[in-house]
């Protein structure tokens, strides 16, 4: 074989061993070289020049860099989901604290009527605004400052329990900050409403 011929197939050695080319696209142009040189393609593809096979080390390579993407992407998934749990629980207590202040909003309206003193009443009512008050706060806090980017969807980033998100879906939790860095925009549904009206409307149906 001619030294052009050996040195291009050297090359494409280089390219392989580098990962720039995979084993089907070596193999092919080995192939090309050795018909135009009438040599043997088998042969020349299992020995370099010494006569010894190389390692290839590009394949190698690739496969403890995905390994170790897999571990990272498990690692990750693991949290996250502990993360949407803890914050499900979180969401799920306050709807049962929700609950119980409006029963205690709703003696409170039956008993309006038998109250002598008006501000007696009236504090009542207050503390039990500000009960509803913290509970939306603690809400508007999950809702708009934890929000979820889910697999498929690479323009919108959604409130929890948004209609837009399918049943079944992998997802992730970030900070509107970081899923802007992202290159996402708010979801034009679940954040057309306020954090009131997103409760009334998805959450505590």
């Amino acid at each position: 074989m001619q030294n052009n011929s050996i040195e291009e197939i050297r090359q494409l050695e280089i390219l392989f061993e580098d990962g720039v080319i995979d084993s089907d696209e070596f193999n092919n142009k080995v192939i090309q070289i050795c018909k135009s040189e009438n040599e043997d393609p088998v042969g020349m593809i299992s020995e370099s020049n010494t006569g010894e096979q190389k390692p290839k080390k590009g394949k190698n390579t690739a496969v403890t860099i995905l390994s170790v993407l897999l571990v990272i992407l498990i690692g990750t998934s693991g949290y996250l989901g502990y993360q949407y749990y803890s914050q499900s629980t979180e969401i799920a207590a306050l709807e049962k604290q929700n609950e119980e202040i409006n029963a205690k909003n709703d003696k409170l309206t039956k008993e309006k009527k038998s109250m002598v003193s008006k501000e007696k009443y009236q504090e009542q009512v207050d503390k039990v605004n500000e009960l509803l008050g913290y509970k939306h706060a603690v809400i508007g806090f999950y809702l708009d400052g934890t929000v979820i980017v889910f697999e498929g969807d690479n323009t919108y980033y959604h409130r929890y329990n948004c209609p837009r998100i399918p049943s079944r879906y992998t997802y992730w939790a970030y900070n509107p900050e970081a899923a802007i860095d992202r290159g996402f925009t708010k979801c034009p549904v679940c954040f057309n409403y306020s954090v009131v009206d997103y409760c009334k409307r998805y959450i505590e149906e």
